[in-house]
């Protein structure tokens, strides 16, 4: 069978990503049953995202084992500050600001994936 590449399999779960964030933002109650079904979506789409960065990084750059932990080490760094400046945003503006902020981060990685090499 034909393989997918990890750079159009991480644009596409980016792509997903951004659109599944934006219709977060839109819901209106934590109780809306298509909340569930998002919800799956968005736990998927940032599990793959996470796996499929690191399988691109390995097939463009052949990884070692130092280069991987640090990869591994930046990645949590950067959960750990994007999840205080989402704190931050939805203090400061509203409680769905940070779902609009994370569908904008994923927009500008897909397209920095659309037109890298």
């Amino acid at each position: 069978g034909k393989k997918i590449r990890p750079k159009f399999a991480l644009l596409l779960m980016t792509a997903i990503g951004a659109l599944s964030y934006s219709c977060l933002f839109l819901v209106r109650s934590p109780m809306d049953t298509q909340l569930y079904l998002l919800m799956i979506v968005i736990g998927v789409v940032e599990i793959g995202s996470v796996i499929l960065s690191l399988a691109y990084h390995i097939a463009t750059c052949g990884v070692s084992g130092k280069k991987s932990g640090v990869y591994g080490l930046m990645g949590s760094l950067g959960i750990i500050l994007i999840s205080n400046i989402g704190g931050f945003v939805s203090d400061s503006y509203s409680r769905s600001s940070p779902f609009l902020m994370i569908a904008i981060i994923n927009l500008i990685y897909s397209s920095l994936l659309v037109f890298s090499k």
